[in-house]
């Protein structure tokens, strides 16, 4: 029955991702070959091909509007013995009258010109199980599917199509149309589950558990979902038929001990089945006594498995008695697994997705709030902005910080850090480098230094630099920084007279002929006092620093 297995899967995957697998082949073939490159998905449905049809007799082609046959796969020749050259003499539309035997009708044919007209019309394409002549003459079944293939705007480009020969497998009509009815249940779930939007997987599941279990007849079928972590798995989507009990409450962190025996076959990637479950009466009491109690009598859990290591459970019981499980349902309940975790791994991407997303938007909001912080700064005290790609030292300025310097913006030549550098004094380059390097290393939250650039007359003006990190690179290095220059020449130079006007008055008071002291106007102790102070008192300073005004006799003093 692997034939049965591998045709859902081709179908499924090929109708959802057919680019990725003809892009393959058209690449090893250069007359027939294309530039357009895989995309990740498509690599993935590839693989995915790949290993739902290992060496399976199955064809498959494309053609333009004019059925022009762009590709068909080296596997044709394996199908119906013609070679690939020999097919791409025939549009496709000749191709079904020229090998199909009991045909595809005109009718059938002229679908393909319908889907070209109306692709909302033919989203499930055309299916048909007929027979076509091999090359020696001989009639095989082969199932087909053809579709049209449309661009990312949802254009008609072309057609597709699949034919899987699947004679080996079914030798006459009564397993035909068994074949058939298992065939359509997986072919309804997997059109379930293409392009689901992301809010619809819970209810999908629970469709695809109900059509599962409905087309073999159980009588609950559910999805366990592991933590491996603390090892035990829940039940975590069911269906029943009815009349039969819901367990769902009753199996949550159940421990993988009690599951040993299924948890152990699933980790060799195989089904746990059981027929009859009186046979676990000595061989494993407890697991037993654990089915016992929801009457289940025949069951069979197949693996959700992700990197080949199992992360959870899809099953089916009948209840209250044993019953035979046929290969058809063994195969259904495998492809069923492939479904499910095909849609939990796009779970995981989509929501590795929206947290990327939901962490961007943090980021930029932070940024956001970081920069208006510093606009608002600039428009109060009229600061000249840079901001400066560290790796390239690219570097912008805006029409301030060229004022600032004397100069208009378009008289900057050059936008780049060495701009910044050829301005900066260079008594103070040493200093700004260091502020910086400790910034980038982490000793300092925030860039700020002050320094001297020179101006366009030949003055140097002082700059309080103050910046920020925008943002790393992936390896954590400085990529963007932003930052004002504020002009604080003015305060610079009160600075510097001040400094002066004290180094003036520390003269004039060291030096004096007469007697000065300093007193704490609201303490009335002594703070300082001249050498000829002292020497009229007879102290020494250290003496006269701890006395008070009221401490000392009644000769006169020169206060200052």
């Amino acid at each position: 029955m692997n034939g049965f297995r591998n045709t859902i899967g081709i179908k499924n995957i090929s109708e959802r991702y057919f680019n990725a697998f003809s892009y393959k082949e058209l690449g090893q073939q250069a007359k027939h070959s294309t530039n357009t490159p895989l995309s990740e998905t498509q690599t993935t449905a590839f693989e995915l091909l790949n290993k739902l049809s290992p060496a399976m007799p199955i064809a498959i082609l494309r053609s333009n509007l004019d059925y022009k046959v762009t590709f068909i796969s080296k596997s044709i020749e394996n199908l119906l013995g013609y070679t690939s050259d020999e097919f791409y003499t025939l549009k496709l539309n000749q191709q079904l009258k020229e090998f199909t035997i009991d045909t595809i009708k005109n009718d059938n044919v002229d679908f393909l010109n319908r889907i070209k007209e109306n692709t909302q019309n033919a989203a499930e394409g055309l299916e048909k199980t007929i027979q076509m002549r091999h090359k020696n003459g001989n009639l095989i079944w082969v199932k087909t599917w053809f579709n049209v293939s449309i661009d990312k705007s949802g254009n008609p480009t072309g057609f597709i199509g699949i034919l899987h020969r699947i004679n080996d497998t079914i030798s006459n009509e009564t397993e035909l149309n068994s074949y058939l009815k298992f065939q359509s249940t997986l072919l309804s779930l997997a059109r379930r589950f293409i392009n689901i939007d992301k809010n619809d997987y819970s209810k999908a599941y629970q469709s695809l558990l109900e059509q599962v279990g409905e087309t073999i007849m159980a009588d609950r079928s559910y999805i366990f979902i592991h933590n491996n972590e603390n090892e035990f798995t829940s039940n975590t989507y069911e269906w029943t038929n009815g009349t039969t009990t819901a367990e769902i409450h009753n199996l949550q962190e159940i421990p993988f001990q009690l599951y040993q025996p299924i948890i152990d076959k699933h980790k060799e990637g195989k089904p746990y089945i059981c027929a009859d479950v009186d046979l676990l009466k000595n061989s494993n009491p407890e697991l037993y006594k654990h089915l016992v109690l929801q009457d289940i009598g025949t069951f069979i859990m197949i693996p959700l498995l992700k990197n080949n290591f199992p992360i959870g459970i899809i099953g089916f019981d009948r209840v209250k008695k044993a019953t035979t499980i046929s290969t058809f349902e063994i195969e259904l309940l495998q492809i069923a697994a492939e479904i499910v975790m095909n849609a939990i791994s796009n779970q995981d991407y989509e929501l590795l997705l929206e947290n990327e997303e939901i962490q961007k938007q943090r980021y930029i909001n932070e940024i956001e709030q970081q920069k208006q912080k510093l606009e608002n700064v600039i428009n109060a005290v009229e600061a000249g902005t840079w901001e400066w790609n560290v790796q390239t030292g690219k570097t912008l300025f805006d029409e301030q910080w060229a004022k600032q310097l004397g100069y208009s913006l378009s008289e900057l030549d050059d936008y780049s850090f060495d701009t910044w550098q050829k301005f900066v004094h260079p008594d103070d380059y040493p200093s700004v480098k260091l502020a910086l390097d400790n910034y980038f290393s982490g000793l300092s939250t925030i860039f700020n230094t002050v320094y001297r650039l020179k101006h366009k007359n030949g003055n140097w003006v002082w700059i309080n630099d103050i910046g920020q990190l925008l943002s790393r690179d992936q390896s954590g290095k400085p990529q963007t920084m932003f930052g004002i220059h504020l002009d604080v020449t003015n305060r610079e130079q009160a600075k510097f007279e001040l400094a002066q006007s004290e180094e003036r008055f520390r003269f004039t008071f060291q030096n004096s002929l007469a007697s000065m002291v300093i007193i704490n106007p609201r303490t009335q102790q002594f703070e300082d006092v001249n050498d000829v102070a002292l020497e009229f008192y007879g102290y020494t300073k250290e003496e006269f620093l701890k006395l008070y005004v009221k401490d000392l006799n009644s000769r006169s003093l020169t206060k200052i």
